[in-house]
């Protein structure tokens, strides 16, 4: 149906209408936008006020008429954003803050309706080959005097598609148009848990995850298996990477300590030998206990960022030269919230997983050429044993009472996160359905740094 996304009483109608057809109203995502291209002190006030009437405005207002409709708990909006709304951009400067206005709001309503259970999200897309897209090439060229494409491929590698856009191919041209549907999904099978997963999205594909004896590196390969990929389990505790092996079918285990290069070499050599290549690597194994920086000596700065970092650097040193030889393929690096914002007691740990993901963005632009795509999972607080080991320690030394290591985490991510919710990223960055998705954090912290509260 048409609707004019500055009206409210439109979306209002649309949303109304969706739910007389269809029953409810499950996602809303607001996609309609507009940009006008010139220097930014060219733009007029027209300009400037029709880009964030439909750019912000009519994001804010969809969100405000969705929520009538959508279930509480269980409700979902997808705000379109762009890259653009993450970093200035010449001839775009007022789409570039309307844009960067969508993230805020999103930040926002992410904060607010957290306690409902309606989770708000945004995509952020560089480049992708629509309309609007097509529209514009000749403006920049003209005025940046490079051609486009030739740009779009130094900057971003190619031109993105409408499907990589929105994740799975569910927006039609990414145009001025937002999606409200509630519909069936077909069946598919059930992790043991009883979530459904993504079927078949690895298959036929050779995955290593390091640490995966236990928590999250022992949930990626279980998820990775329930794709179809071959996957070998490793773990500097060869015992626990047998016992996870043991019930993943068609899973091998081997010892690595990743700190050592020639573990980490003999690792990838082992599992090319075994299964004839290698398509993805997890670089997940890690360590952290809570230590004070002015109360933490060299060997214990050392003895985190040695595998934190260091191991991270080897598995893709390696791991990146036989994905290569195979096809090509993903490297999916666990990295961690507190690569954005230090944590108090954890100092050597956030400071190596800064790195791993300043080794993910270097990465990413250097193996993008030979079919290697980079990314990094940023998750919050993950209840795993490495969390709930430590949470007397950082009551003791931050000086709260007993318990109160719980209420700061519901207060600022509303609940732990699980290993499986970190595995169910780590399975797109690896699939074919991330295929544009290249040297980005992907945060996964109920909204933790969402808000400055």
């Amino acid at each position: 149906m048409a609707c004019d996304v500055t009206s409210a009483s439109d979306l209002e109608a649309a949303v109304q209408a969706t739910v007389d057809a269809f029953g409810g109203l499950d996602i809303m995502v607001n996609n309609a936008g507009i940009e006008v291209v010139k220097p930014l002190f060219h733009h007029t006030e027209e300009d400037f006020d029709r880009i964030m009437a439909i750019n912000v405005k009519g994001t804010w207002l969809g969100m405000k008429a969705a929520m009538a409709a959508l279930p509480q708990p269980g409700g979902v909006i997808v705000n379109m954003s762009s890259l653009a709304g993450l970093g200035g951009v010449p001839l775009f400067g007022a789409y570039s803050a309307s844009k960067a206005g969508v993230v805020q709001l999103t930040r926002c309503a992410a904060t607010e309706l957290k306690p409902t259970g309606i989770r708000v999200n945004a995509v952020c897309p560089a480049f992708i080959a629509t309309a609007m897209v097509d529209r514009l090439k000749p403006i920049v060229s003209e005025i940046v005097g490079v051609p486009f494409d030739d740009l779009a491929a130094m900057k971003q590698g190619r031109v993105g598609t409408p499907e990589e856009g929105s994740g799975d191919g569910g927006l039609p041209g990414l145009g001025r148009i937002f999606v409200l549907q509630r519909r069936r999904l077909r069946a598919r099978r059930r992790s043991p848990g009883g979530d459904a997963v993504m079927a078949g999205l690895l298959e036929g594909k050779v995955a290593i995850v390091t640490g995966a004896g236990k928590g999250i590196g022992k949930a990626i390969a279980e998820a990775y298996a329930g794709e179809g990929a071959t996957v070998v389990v490793s773990d500097i505790d060869e015992g626990l990477a047998k016992e996870t092996a043991s019930r993943i079918s068609g899973a091998s285990a081997i010892a690595c300590d990743v700190r050592s290069e020639e573990q980490v070499k003999s690792l990838v050599d082992q599992t090319v030998a075994q299964h004839g290549g290698l398509q993805i690597m997890v670089p997940n194994a890690g360590i952290g206990r809570p230590v004070p920086l002015l109360g933490m000596d060299y060997e214990e700065w050392r003895a985190v960022t040695s595998v934190n970092l260091d191991g991270v650097f080897l598995c893709i040193r390696y791991g990146a030269p036989a994905i290569i030889a195979s096809g090509g393929g993903a490297i999916v690096n666990i990295c961690s919230i507190t690569a954005q914002a230090g944590t108090p007691l954890i100092g050597h740990y956030a400071a190596a997983k800064a790195g791993v993901m300043s080794l993910t963005q270097t990465a990413s632009v250097e193996l993008r050429a030979q079919g290697v795509r980079v990314n990094a999972v940023l998750p919050g607080f993950i209840e795993t044993e490495m969390v709930t080991s430590v949470k007397g320690d950082f009551e003791r030394l931050l000086g709260f009472p007993d318990g109160q290591f719980d209420q700061v985490i519901a207060m600022k991510q509303g609940r732990y996160g699980t290993a499986e919710e970190v595995a169910k990223m780590a399975v797109f960055l690896a699939s074919d359905r991330s295929s544009f998705s290249n040297g980005s954090p992907f945060v996964l912290d109920g909204g933790c740094r969402a808000s400055l509260l």
